[in-house]
C-alpha cells in the first residue's frame, strides 16, 4: 500500500488503494485531505494486521481497514469505534429503512400544498414527473451521483429546463437529507448544463490513448471497462453491472441485458474490430468487469487515472459523448447510433451531428493495444 496523490471533484486529495490480496474481494480506496493522514492510515492498518495473526481469519483485511478508518475519523471527538457504534444502534432501532422516492415525493408535495402557491405546486409536479419516471420505485439511499448525471444527459429538453428539473430534484433531497433519510445529496453536485448549444465535451482520439495507456500501467483491471465505454459507448451504470457472460465474443456482440440497462429495454451493442482486442483478460462467468457494481466508484477511479494521463479538466460523460460523437461522424446514421447507445435517433441527431470529422472518427476507432502502448504518458 502507498499513498498517491489524485485529484476528486476539482479537490487535491491522497489516495490509498486497497487490493484484492488485501481485501479479499473488491478493490477498495480511502482517501485523505492530508499525506499524512493517509500514511498514518497505512502503517496503523498494517501494524494492527500484524497484532491480530491467527484473528485476521475472524476479521477479514477489508473490515480491519474500514475499523482504522472509522477510528481515524473518530479520534479528534475523543469517542471510540464501539461508542459511535452503539449510538448509531439507539439511534435507529429496528434498523433504517429507506423509502422510494416516489412513496418520499408524496409526503414531500403534501407538505408543499399546504404553503405553496397553486403555479409553484404545479411547476413542481411538472417537473418531478421526469424524475419519478426514472427513479420513482428506486430507494432514496440508492440514488446515485453517476446515474443522475447519465440521465440528465439524455433529458431531451431545453438546457434551462433540464436546470430546472435538476434544481427541483435537489431540492426534495435536501428535504430527506434535513429527515435525516439521507446523509448526501446526491443531485445537488450534478453539473447543470449552460444555456448554449454548445457541443457535448469528447476525448481527442490522443487523450483516449493517453487514458488508455495511464490504465495499462496504473489499473490494467481497468482497461476492459474503459475501451468498452469508449467503443462501445455504455452507460457508466451499465458498464459497472457487466459481468464476463455478458460478452459474446463469438459474435462480436455485447449484451446489455434490460435488468442493468438505462431504459430497462435489452440491446445488443456490436464489438467493433478494434474494441476485440481490448477485452482479451476478460472471461466468461459472474465476475464484474470493473470490481464494483457502484458506478460513483468507477467514475472516481476514471478521473483519477484521466490527472495521471494530464486530460485536466476531464469532460463530463466523456467515454460515451466520444462514442456517440465518433460513430455519428464515421456512419452519418443516428438511427443506427441511437440503437447501439440505448436511446433515441432524435437526441443523437441534435448532440452529436457535426460534432467531429469523419477522419478524426476514423483515427480514434483505430486505437488498439499494440499502437497506445509505444506512447508515453503525458505528465
Amino acid at each position: 500500500m502507498k499513498a498517491t496523490k489524485t485529484a476528486v471533484h476539482g479537490l487535491v486529495r491522497w489516495c490509498v488503494r486497497l487490493g484484492r490480496k488485501f481485501t479479499g474481494g473488491d478493490p477498495q480506496r480511502r482517501y485523505f485531505d492530508r499525506r499524512a493522514d493517509a500514511n498514518l492510515f497505512i502503517e496503523e492498518t498494517l501494524a494492527a494486521q500484524e497484532r491480530l495473526g491467527d484473528l485476521a481469519e475472524v476479521l477479514p483485511a477489508a473490515q480491519l481497514a474500514d475499523a482504522v478508518h472509522a477510528t481515524q475519523h473518530l479520534k479528534p471527538y475523543g469517542v471510540t469505534l464501539t461508542e459511535a457504534a452503539d449510538f448509531y444502534v439507539r439511534a435507529h432501532p429496528g434498523g433504517r429503512k429507506s423509502p422510494t422516492l416516489e412513496v418520499f415525493t408524496r409526503g414531500f408535495l403534501a407538505a408543499r400544498k399546504l404553503s405553496c402557491k397553486s403555479h409553484t405546486l404545479a411547476t413542481y409536479h411538472s417537473e418531478l414527473k421526469h424524475v419519478l419516471a426514472e427513479f420513482g420505485g428506486t430507494a432514496l439511499n440508492a440514488i446515485r451521483q453517476a446515474d443522475i448525471e447519465e440521465w440528465a444527459a439524455d433529458l431531451d429538453l431545453a438546457p434551462r429546463s433540464i436546470a430546472n428539473v435538476l434544481n427541483t430534484f435537489t431540492t426534495v433531497l435536501n428535504d430527506a437529507v434535513r429527515k435525516e433519510l439521507l446523509t448526501r445529496n446526491a443531485a445537488e453536485f450534478v453539473p447543470r448544463p449552460p444555456n448554449t448549444t454548445a457541443p457535448p465535451g469528447i476525448l481527442m482520439p490522443t487523450q483516449a490513448e493517453a487514458l488508455l495507456t495511464a490504465a495499462q500501467a496504473h489499473d490494467p483491471t481497468l482497461v476492459p471497462a474503459i475501451a468498452i465505454g469508449l467503443f462501445a459507448g455504455l452507460r457508466r451504470s451499465e458498464i459497472c453491472a457487466l459481468r464476463g457472460r455478458h460478452l459474446i465474443l463469438e459474435e462480436h456482440l455485447i449484451e446489455v441485458p434490460a435488468d442493468i440497462a438505462k431504459t430497462r429495454q435489452r440491446r445488443l451493442v456490436d464489438i467493433r474490430p478494434n474494441l476485440r482486442p481490448w477485452l482479451t483478460s476478460i472471461r466468461p462467468g459472474e465476475a464484474l468487469l470493473t470490481g464494483t457494481a457502484n458506478a460513483d466508484v468507477f467514475g472516481g477511479w476514471l478521473h483519477e487515472l484521466a490527472v495521471t494521463a494530464g486530460i485536466v479538466p476531464w469532460p463530463h460523460n466523456a467515454l460515451r459523448h466520444s462514442f456517440a460523437s465518433y460513430l455519428m461522424a464515421l456512419t452519418q446514421n443516428e438511427t443506427h447510433v441511437a440503437s447501439q447507445m440505448g436511446n433515441s435517433p432524435a437526441v443523437i441527431f441534435k448532440h452529436y451531428r457535426a460534432v467531429v470529422r469523419p477522419a478524426t472518427a476514423t483515427a480514434f476507432f483505430n486505437l488498439l493495444p499494440s499502437n497506445v502502448t509505444t506512447h508515453p504518458i503525458p505528465q
